[in-house]
């Protein structure tokens, strides 16, 4: 059985091509929203450098971070988002 990887920046998936289908416009769904998350990353960054001592940044950047596939930088960032009392 063949296996097919996507790999959108540092996230890649893999799945057996028998329970593969895309078409050009899930293509297209998949980069815009893995451009979203990029956009969206270097918001909070922007914030987190202007406003360090705010925690719904960092809690914004966890939810960035899970979706693009980094739990334990989701994490991370929760966990400051908590210890500045948020």
């Amino acid at each position: 059985m063949a296996k097919i990887k996507i790999k959108i920046g540092e996230n890649e998936i893999e799945v057996d091509s028998r329970d593969f289908y895309i078409d050009n416009n899930t293509i297209g769904e998949v980069i815009e929203n893995a451009e979203k998350w990029r956009k969206a990353e270097k918001f909070y960054r922007e914030l987190i450098s202007i406003d360090p001592d705010n925690p719904e940044h960092y809690r914004g950047m966890s939810r960035v971070k899970l979706q693009q596939g980094e739990p334990d930088q989701s994490k991370r960032f929760l966990d400051k988002a908590k210890a500045l009392g948020g």
